[in-house]
């Protein structure tokens, strides 16, 4: 647990960037960086990492989806704990919202959105996750669907964009 927690501070990425991505990174001593991923060989994923690890070298490894998931619901939980204050804490929310993983995907999403010709975006919160859909020619359609961890981030992001207050 350790270990993932330095990786995750020197790397600057919170583990919940890591549970969005669904990706683990950890660095051994003798081997370098690690990622296990469900999907390592996905071209996108190895992109991001790259942006991530700054051109370090990086070993991939395939991941069984819930080893990843309980590995990374565990990693969260210790985050959260580790946390000051609760969810609803502004400067926390602030905090969030001004982490680079999140300011990277709502950026991805609204340029996504305006390629698209989207009118506008609806965020539907569920149990579980929360859906990004985008209205094209007046349809509905689901682009995205994110942790419900990551609600608070994101929706926080948006509203400061816009200048709202955030709590």
């Amino acid at each position: 647990e350790s270990l993932l927690r330095d990786s995750a501070a020197q790397l600057q990425v919170s583990a919940d960037w890591m549970l969005d991505q669904q990706v683990l990174i950890w660095q051994t001593e003798d081997s370098g960086w690690w990622c296990a991923a469900r999907d390592p060989l996905a071209p996108s994923l190895g992109e991001l990492l790259r942006a991530v690890l700054g051109g370090r070298p990086l070993r991939m490894c395939l991941a069984r989806t819930q080893d990843l998931e309980r590995t990374l619901e565990a990693l969260a939980r210790i985050h959260s704990s580790l946390r000051v204050g609760g969810g609803d804490d502004v400067a926390h929310l602030r905090e969030l919202a001004e982490e680079a993983p999140v300011v990277e995907l709502v950026n991805n999403m609204l340029a996504q959105a305006v390629e698209q010709r989207a009118s506008d975006l609806h965020f539907e919160p569920e149990e579980n996750q929360f859906t990004v859909r985008f209205r094209i020619d007046g349809v509905l359609y689901p682009r995205l669907s994110l942790p419900r961890e990551r609600y608070n981030a994101v929706s926080s992001r948006l509203k400061l964009i816009v200048g709202q207050w955030i709590s």
